[in-house]
């Protein structure tokens, strides 16, 4: 199964925070996140931006510097990334099943309630990628049937025999 990566919702979330607007960022655990995401480890690793000061003996070199070809968009990234730190304006908050993503955004919507017009919600996540086999569908349906009936029939009260 194709799982993605994150890249919509990070590179979203980037944009706002960029824009002024706070950002509560839900992210599948090990997507990518933003800012990091300028550095996946399978498109553009971080390490290879790194390298030992050419001044010292590589045997003992404890100064690690970053490569000028890739400083210009280490410092831009960096920049922004603790300007956003410092104004608080990122929470990360992670989810594994799609039910915990279901239950996140239920929590975040109902605090985030009071803000009412103020706040915007901007849903990137590909829930699509939950696979859940049609066999269990219908099970867990015939369960919540059975479950709802059940309690249904519990607080219905049956007349007497003597009415």
């Amino acid at each position: 199964m194709y799982m993605r990566q994150g890249t919509r919702g990070s590179t979203s979330a980037e944009y706002f925070l960029k824009a002024g607007y706070a950002v509560i960022f839900m992210h599948r655990q090990f997507s990518l996140q933003p800012f990091s995401r300028h550095y996946s480890h399978s498109t553009h690793p971080f390490l290879d931006f790194l390298d030992f000061d050419p001044s010292e003996d590589p045997s003992v070199a404890s100064h690690i510097v970053v490569r000028p070809s890739e400083r210009a968009q280490l410092v831009e990234v960096l920049t922004t990334y603790k300007a956003v730190q410092r104004a608080g304006t990122l929470l990360t908050l992670t989810f594994v099943t799609v039910n915990d993503y279901l239950w996140l955004l239920r929590a975040v919507s109902q605090e985030l309630s009071v803000l009412g017009r103020s706040c915007l919600y901007y849903l990137a996540a590909a829930v699509s990628d939950f696979f859940l086999p049609r066999q269990k569908m219908v099970s867990l349906a015939t369960l919540f049937i059975w479950r709802y009936r059940h309690r249904m029939c519990t607080h219905i009260r049956r007349p007497s025999q003597s009415e």
